[in-house]
């Protein structure tokens, strides 16, 4: 119960630096894509993050991604940019915190004509170690430039049944109540703990979807729960 508390002032304090080490071994890379099949059609993606240490116990992540929907019935096609900088607190054995801003601009194709949106998003991430578990808390807010806003509030549990494979169930709230997510996340030694693979299912009142991805990790060549906890 020490280690929740310690946890739980962190995220009430603005930034607090906790003993001498950084928020993150060393300087990483990495590059995915992932595909999903869902009632409203198909898509692809790309997406790359850089994470970087800061000083004390914060460090530093930027990410961009690029996305192409398939849609069918009556969804419609779709493209997407974006692009992100977070800043996150972490001490090793207990948990981290993550605040990210994110924009993104999306073109659809709409009968006769294109539309096109910019949106932006704050969120605040939080995760607590405990274990082979993590329990974690995800809560954005996300405006267009239409001046249409949506809240998210997401709650998560992941364990790791080895150092190399993770299951995680994350349950959505407020205008995404509904969103609930189930997948498992595998880094195959034999690649020298370079490949990550994961599986996942989610279902929505709107739309079921089906996904799978791969990603490239750069360099680093470390367990997956160490990846996760120190990279």
């Amino acid at each position: 119960m020490r280690g929740l508390g310690v946890f739980l002032l962190i995220i009430a304090s603005p930034v607090v630096a906790i003993g001498d080490t950084t928020g993150i071994e060393e300087t990483n890379y990495r590059a995915g894509i992932s595909g999903r099949n869902s009632d409203s059609g198909n898509s692809f993606s790309f997406s790359g993050v850089v994470r970087a240490p800061l000083v004390n116990n914060t460090g530093i992540s930027l990410n961009v991604g690029l996305s192409e929907h398939n849609g069918v019935d009556n969804y419609v096609d779709q493209s997407n940019k974006s692009i992100g900088l977070g800043v996150f607190l972490r001490e090793y054995e207990l948990g981290l915190i993550q605040l990210r801003y994110n924009y993104s601009e999306t073109v659809a194709d709409i009968p006769s004509s294109t539309l096109k949106m910019n949106t932006d998003s704050l969120s605040l991430f939080g995760i607590y170690y405990i274990h082979n578990f993590n329990f974690s808390l995800f809560r954005s807010a996300l405006k267009s430039d239409d001046g249409d806003k949506f809240n998210n509030l997401n709650i998560g549990l992941s364990y790791y049944f080895t150092d190399n494979f993770n299951t995680s169930l994350s349950f959505g709230g407020m205008e995404s109540k509904d969103n609930n997510a189930i997948s498992m996340y595998y880094q195959p030694k034999k690649f020298n703990n370079t490949i990550g693979i994961s599986v996942n299912y989610s279902t929505s009142d709107r739309v079921d979807s089906y996904g799978l991805s791969v990603t490239y990790y750069f360099d680093t060549k470390v367990s997956l729960i160490d990846r996760n906890r120190r990279y």
